[in-house]
């Protein structure tokens, strides 16, 4: 690994490890609005997420990724420290400072992702894309720990969040450091054919159907499982299993089966979510999750980039960012309503649903994406 991937790679993880600030945020906005206002205020930052993951990748170009990944992060971190004085005050206000702290915090996450997927000196992209997930597996228990250490011993949210905007403040100029990004430059917007357009979508299709199993699985147990306290267990171990056995996979994998890893983990998704919703069982969740996760991980990007135009690679990382924000917004108010017409079978179902579409989807080939490459050479 060159010292320029190790470096955005730290970067990702304390980018991740901030996120204890949306964990908390979920406590602490229900401590001070009413439920319609806390879910107003989380829905905003979810929006946040979904939108400018996508934007920040059609605009940044080789030289203004690093300076624009800068921006976000350093603008993330005002807006941290904004928010201590905002909370409890007009609603109205709280609710745009989280849009902006969705948008900043979901566009330097994906334009990290982005960097150190073209700063990987040739690496398989399995292996990077494995690495990247990794990377934000780590910061992200850290946030867990971070957010239940504070929880548990310490009503003081608003020192929380200025301390993650100080620390965000603090490391926003090392992104500077890692100097220009060789991504290809996707043109002026005017260029932008309709095949482009459709090829983005494809790519969003595939990140929606990857990201809402990987995110789905555990949020589906959380809302029907029949013992809600066993969700805890389950993350536990799909974070345990997920950091120990994710190095390991990393060696074993290639590039030239990265759509049987798609497949494979859409397979996976398929059967834990039929096993978990038969057996209600934390364990069955948890091992089922890891492997759909660890081969969907690996599967994901490297897929889309294979089927997509070189100078649309940066737009289509972009995409798949939104589309975690996407499946992370549509999935508990799906799941909530199906189950409620329909009964828990029906909150799983959809799971089934968007596995074997992914398979299908991903297994087809696709005469529209080849004609596209076949015009980019």
């Amino acid at each position: 690994m060159s010292p320029r991937f190790v470096l955005a790679l730290v970067l990702l993880v304390l980018v991740r490890a901030g996120g204890f600030s949306s964990i908390v945020a979920v406590v602490w906005f229900r401590d001070v609005y009413s439920a319609g206002g806390a879910a107003l205020v989380l829905s905003a930052f979810g929006v946040g997420t979904v939108v400018f993951p996508a934007l920040a990748g059609l605009l940044v170009r080789a030289r203004t990724l690093t300076p624009v990944l800068a921006f976000a992060m350093a603008v993330n971190g005002v807006l941290m420290l904004l928010l201590p004085a905002a909370v409890g005050g007009p609603l109205a206000i709280t609710v745009v400072l989280m849009l902006l702290v969705g948008a900043m915090s979901g566009a330097s996450r994906s334009l990290l992702g982005t960097l150190i997927t073209f700063a990987s000196s040739g690496s398989g992209q399995t292996r990077v894309q494995s690495t990247i997930a990794w990377a934000a597996n780590l910061g992200a228990a850290a946030a867990s720990a971070i957010a239940g250490l504070v929880t548990a011993t310490s009503q003081q949210y608003g020192m929380l969040f200025a301390v993650e905007g100080v620390i965000l403040l603090a490391v926003a100029p090392i992104a500077l450091a890692l100097g220009p990004a060789a991504v290809p430059n996707l043109g002026a917007w005017r260029t932008l054919r309709l095949g482009d357009v459709r090829v983005l979508g494809c790519a969003l299709a595939v990140g929606i159907g990857a990201t809402a199993l990987m995110q789905g699985l555990g949020t589906a147990f959380a809302l029907l499982t029949r013992h809600p306290e066993a969700f805890v267990s389950a993350a536990l171990l799909n974070g345990v299993l997920i950091l120990v056995l994710q190095p390991m996979a990393v060696r074993l994998l290639r590039d030239d089966r990265a759509t049987a890893y798609l497949v494979g983990g859409s397979l996976a998704g398929v059967v834990t979510a039929l096993a978990a919703a038969l057996t209600d069982s934390w364990v069955v969740l948890g091992v089922g999750w890891t492997v759909a996760e660890l081969l969907l991980s690996a599967g994901m990007v490297p897929t889309i980039l294979a089927r997509t135009p070189h100078r649309l690679h940066v737009a289509a990382i972009g995409v798949v960012g939104s589309s975690w924000g996407l499946s992370a917004a549509a999935l508990p108010v799906l799941v909530v309503s199906s189950s409620a017409l329909a009964g828990p079978a029906a909150g799983w179902s959809l799971l089934v649903g968007a596995g074997l579409a992914l398979v299908v989807g991903v297994s087809l080939p696709s005469r529209r994406a080849a004609s596209v490459l076949e015009s980019e050479r």
